[in-house]
């Protein structure tokens, strides 16, 4: 769940930033590239091959990944509430209370991480000018609403099991 939790805030500074620098920085655009894991330059597309190539691969889109994280989600869940029920009362009182400490460190960190993003936020909303900020307000608030859209009830429900006791989710297997 960090490397998640990095990987958005990651995405979303890369982006602020990108966003600010390009509301501030007006330079020719180089020649557009396509990126699709270097196949159009690889395979040397036509135009109307790159076209083809970006409807086969928008057609998986968000819509069929949102489906499968739903379904693997739902396996987690079954997967340890399985798990969990194999446990004695006193065992699953101490996996509780690891969970708890575990809850409490990812929340501080969290806290952190937020800290350094609004303070970067700030930084750069005051190199801008206020029509540029409007903006960027904007597409902050457009990024936030998309990531902060259940994201946190998302990673919780992954590590922890459905019912009442909302336990956290059993480890993985010992690897022999």
């Amino acid at each position: 769940m960090t490397k998640r939790l990095l990987i958005v805030f990651c995405y979303v500074v890369t982006f602020a930033a990108g966003a600010a620098m390009g509301l501030v920085a007006t330079r020719p655009q180089p020649p557009e590239r396509h990126h699709r894991g270097g196949f159009d330059e690889e395979l040397n597309l036509t135009e109307t091959q790159r076209e083809q190539m970006r409807d086969i691969w928008s057609s998986m889109g968000r819509e069929n990944f949102r489906k499968m994280d739903d379904q693997r989600r739902e396996a987690a869940k079954q997967r340890n509430q399985s798990v969990v029920d194999l446990l004695t009362p006193e065992q699953k009182a101490e996996y509780d209370r690891i969970y708890a400490e575990y809850d409490q460190r990812v929340d501080e960190i969290n806290q952190q991480r937020r800290a350094m993003f609004e303070q970067a936020q700030q930084k750069t909303r005051e190199i801008l000018t206020d029509e540029q900020r409007v903006r960027y307000d904007e597409l902050i608030a457009k990024r936030r609403a998309m990531f902060e859209g259940g994201r946190d009830k998302r990673d919780r429900d992954r590590r922890r099991p459905p019912g009442d006791d909302d336990g956290p989710p059993p480890p993985p297997p010992p690897h022999d």
